[in-house]
């Protein structure tokens, strides 16, 4: 398929060839028929994209904090190689779109393949020949409603959810401020509403539009806005103001102040300055709101991609009702979104629509309309094209897939797989086709897919990488195995009990079988690897006594929104904690026989405080205690490593320096950077594929490490030593 992506980097527009998207859970897959450029949001991208790396630090000094942040932490090298891979992230552009749906996933019963729909979101209703887009952004179009309608949707539904946070009705005088396409329909729905209306626009194509779209008053600038709201208001000032403007001034705050009567509503939709003049808004007794998006269920990942409605009794107007109430207005020509069209392009063309955008003659432009021919099968897998002065690796060289594009993958695991020799990138398979077709032409693979079962059946390739969520990792190693292939899993390797249960009956099954593969299985616990380690490790086994080994973690706090929360892919104990537990379990050379362990939360539930205190006993009477701290600072050092036994201490700070004190005497190794062991870790799994060795963690050592995470769930659970 063809989709439209832009390079965060550079700016550069293009039209790329990538697979279709995978169709995942409570999803459908559509076929794309129309989309909407948005002249407003997606030439702020437009902008930020094309800004020097100066211009988009003075736009995002909050990224530019972070990276800051990291280089403190982390050191300037892995800080810059994480940045540059950030800004390599190609960007989809995109939000609102219509179509036909050609598959619909598990837990998608209301829709059926034919249905014609609507569907929003950034990053799943692209301009793209096909989207994969969760059930509660999508919605079936009525009878009636026309695709080039249709694919408004996203763009009705913010203007009506900031109708519905005005309180506006019947007879209620409003003013609107900024009539882009949001704004314009924000005036189409005042109306349907009954109330009167006061649309604002220095533009005077965008005045035309607002009185075809039945505003009662047309204004120009604030004066002539002051006028019109006490004329319609009898002096007293208007009920709500709607600032649909986007703009860097705090002007449209200010007028939708002076303009309102006491006690009045005032709605920031679009994106302006919030100086809010306290004294003005304070003796008017004005309440200031914001309208967020689509309405509720926005920017939570439980109702977006994972199809969790909220309770209808509860919240009954969510960013899919709306979005339904949006088309059904359509339907009964109450709002009219085909007024707003100005240019429509092929989708072929679509990079014209671009040029006029950003051109002179962009001020007449409001909606501009993609047309999509239709496009042919949903081919999951398509040949890479390599960047420029980048060549692929022999053909004889061990082939691997790598199944997961995320950051880590980009960052940090497949530049350390780039560097080692006798291993080939033949295929990657990601959800996005986007994420998947970038990450391959940076670094060389052969074919790029988005289903991942492909990569499995492939006979060419040799051992996969999975580097996928923590509650896919079980499932898909299993199937690797199945398949005969070696595995590379980062951690970990399970997320329950159960899902551990099953890949272990996996393994052993093969393990058993003379006719198959022998099972091939490595968690991704990189710290062993680290030179740090080595340099400590070795010295205290030479002195053969039990170890006292303090682990402290300045784990950072985590955006509530991040994936990493969600209690189904197994919480930061499981997906983080076992990292320190595999380390202390490496490094004390034996089995726990008994693990505590206290949460921050009075109940010791881990959901209710991500700071942890874990103790191990081992059978050969070392110790080991992880602090896991979630409250410090992202600017101090993340790991620090004590152990003590027979009279000498190992100091290991953050993998960038290592300490061994003996006798009075110090021994110190430092490293340029940090040190986590990666490359190592990466080099010895080739090397064993390569050469039939056994692999440098066994399965088992992996079993031991998540069973021993899970023990320390249990004792917080029990209360108890587990």
């Amino acid at each position: 398929m063809k989709q439209i992506v832009q390079s965060y980097r550079t700016g550069t527009l293009e039209i790329q060839e990538a697979p279709a998207p995978a169709l995942r859970r409570a999803s459908v897959l559509v076929r794309t028929a129309h989309s909407v450029i948005s002249p407003g949001t997606e030439r702020q991208i437009l902008e930020l994209s094309r800004a020097s790396l100066l211009g988009k630090a003075k736009k995002r000094p909050d990224l530019v904090k972070k990276v800051l942040d990291k280089v403190k932490q982390e050191g300037l090298i892995s800080a810059v190689r994480k940045a540059q891979s950030a800004l390599d992230r190609p960007v989809p552009l995109g939000y609102t779109c219509s179509g036909v749906v050609v598959e619909a996933g598990e837990g998608c019963e209301e829709f059926a393949v034919g249905d014609r729909v609507a569907c929003g979101g950034a990053g799943f209703a692209c301009h793209a020949e096909f989207n994969c887009v969760p059930k509660n952004l999508c919605v079936k179009a009525p009878a009636g409603v026309t695709s080039q309608q249709a694919a408004f949707v996203t763009l009705g539904a913010i203007a009506l959810q900031g109708v519905r946070q005005s309180e506006a009705s019947i007879g209620d005088r409003v003013a609107v401020i900024g009539l882009g396409v949001v704004g314009l329909l924000t005036v189409q729905l005042l109306k349907a509403a009954g109330a009167f209306v006061i649309a604002a626009d220095p533009n005077p194509a965008r005045r035309t539009a607002a009185a075809s779209c039945c505003a009662d008053v047309v204004a120009s600038d604030p004066d002539a806005l002051h006028r019109a709201a006490l004329n319609a208001s009898g002096g007293n000032g208007v009920d709500a103001v709607i600032i649909c403007a986007s703009t860097g001034s705090n002007r449209p705050v200010e007028v939708a102040g002076e303009i309102s009567r006491r006690r009045g509503v005032v709605v920031a939709l679009g994106t302006v300055r919030m100086d809010v003049p306290r004294n003005l808004y304070y003796q008017k007794e004005l309440a200031l709101k914001l309208s967020m998006a689509y309405g509720p269920g926005r920017y939570d990942p439980s109702y977006e991609e994972r199809g969790v409605d909220y309770p209808y009794a509860y919240v009954r107007w969510t960013e899919n009702r709306n979005m339904k109430a949006f088309l059904e207005l359509a339907a009964a020509g109450k709002a009219s979104p085909e007024k707003l069209v100005t240019h429509t392009f092929p989708f072929e063309r679509a990079l014209e629509a671009y040029d006029l955008l950003q051109g002179k003659h962009s001020a007449g432009a409001m909606g501009i309309l993609l047309e999509y021919a239709g496009a042919a099968d949903a081919a999951r897998t398509v040949y890479a094209a390599p960047s420029p002065g980048r060549t692929r690796a022999p053909a004889d060289q061990l082939n691997l897939g790598v199944i997961g594009a995320g950051a880590f993958a980009r960052g940090v695991l497949l530049p350390a797989i780039a560097k080692i020799p006798g291993a080939r990138l033949h295929s990657i398979a990601a959800a996005t086709g986007i994420s998947a077709n970038q990450t391959a032409r940076k670094f060389g693979f052969l074919k790029i897919r988005t289903d991942y079962t492909e990569i499995l059946e492939d006979t060419e390739i040799a051992a996969v990488f999975i580097l996928t969520p923590h509650s896919s990792h079980a499932p898909i190693a299993a199937d690797a195995l199945k398949a005969g292939k070696a595995v590379f899993l980062e951690k970990p390797l399970a997320v329950s009990t159960e899902q551990l249960d099953q890949l272990k009956n996996v393994y052993g099954a093969l393990s058993a079988d003379e006719n198959s593969t022998p099972p091939r299985l490595m968690v991704g616990f990189n710290r062993r690897f680290s030179s740090h380690t080595r340099f400590l490790k070795e010295r205290f086994d030479d002195l053969g006594v039990p170890v006292v080994l303090n682990y402290r973690v300045n784990a950072g706090k985590l955006d509530p929104a991040s994936w990493l929360t969600d209690p189904a892919e197994g919480g930061r104990i499981v997906g983080e904690v076992c990292h320190f537990v595999d380390f202390a379990i490496h490094f004390a050379g034996a089995e726990p026989d008994a693990v505590t362990a206290v949460t921050g939360a009075p109940d010791n539930d881990p959901s209710s405080s991500d700071c942890l205190i874990a103790a191990l006993r081992f059978g050969n009477g070392s110790l080991a205690g992880v602090i896991y701290a979630a409250t410090g600072p992202a600017s101090y050092p993340k790991e620090f490593i004590e152990v003590i036994g027979g009279s000498c201490v190992g100091v290991i700070r953050d993998f960038k320096s290592s300490l061994f004190h003996a006798d009075g005497k110090r021994k110190k190794h430092f490293t340029p950077g940090q040190d986590k062991g990666f490359h190592a870790e990466i080099s010895s799994f080739i090397e064993s594929l390569r050469t039939g060795m056994p692999l440098p963690i066994p399965f088992e050592a992996s079993v031991l490490t998540t069973e021993t995470t899970f023990r320390i769930l249990k004792a917080l659970r029990t209360g108890k030593t587990a």
